[in-house]
């Protein structure tokens, strides 16, 4: 979930596997951005609510429901995914489309990664999180899932460029060609409770 960079981070920057041997060892996930370890709560503004957790949850299922027995799995986010920078996110969810391997502590082969947002998510941040995302070559869609109503952004890659399809409703759904599946928003939503403007 995007929300606000945190004030508090190690001071000295460092490479991509020193911070993993460091953060195996943290109690709590932090991500790397720019060489510097940052808190992953840090920038969550809606951190624990029921609402994200629920939504997150639904995601998983409906990305169950529809991949099916092919090689595509769903994750959550306790998979680390590694950015073309050299930085490292936790995305909300993950697909991957192979196996992970015995002892791979981070994945650089995502097919496609969720974020929800958040109400205070800045422009700043959501294009810094989006560029780094649409940096990672394996991935094909980036889904950016709201939590005040039923909104999806779906980005695509198209070539080189990148393509945007805003989804709204509880009885649209949201189109993923490159793992074969089709989410329902009504899924992604179930047991959310909308303000009755919001629900449509």
């Amino acid at each position: 979930m995007l929300g606000p960079m945190p004030a508090a981070r190690r001071s000295q920057p460092t490479d991509l596997a020193t911070f993993l041997a460091w953060e195996d060892l943290q109690e709590e996930k932090h991500e790397l951005v720019d060489g510097v370890p940052v808190l992953r709560r840090s920038r969550l503004m809606s951190r624990g609510t029921p609402d994200h957790a629920l939504i997150a949850a639904n995601i998983i299922r409906a990305l169950g429901n529809g991949l099916g027995a092919g090689p595509c799995r769903p994750f959550t986010s306790d998979l680390r995914v590694i950015m073309a920078n050299g930085g490292l996110r936790y995305p909300d969810a993950t697909v991957l489309c192979r196996p992970l391997r015995k002892g791979e502590q981070a994945v650089d082969d995502p097919r496609v990664l969720f974020e929800l947002l958040s109400p205070s998510n800045s422009p700043l941040q959501l294009t810094r999180l989006l560029h780094e995302y649409q940096g990672v070559a394996s991935v094909v869609h980036i889904v950016l899932v709201s939590q005040e109503s039923p909104f999806a952004q779906v980005w695509t890659r198209v070539g080189s460029d990148w393509a945007l399809d805003e989804i709204q409703g509880l009885s649209e759904h949201i189109a993923l060609p490159a793992i074969d599946a089709v989410l329902p928003l009504a899924e992604l939503y179930e047991g959310v409770g909308f303000a009755p403007s919001a629900a449509t």
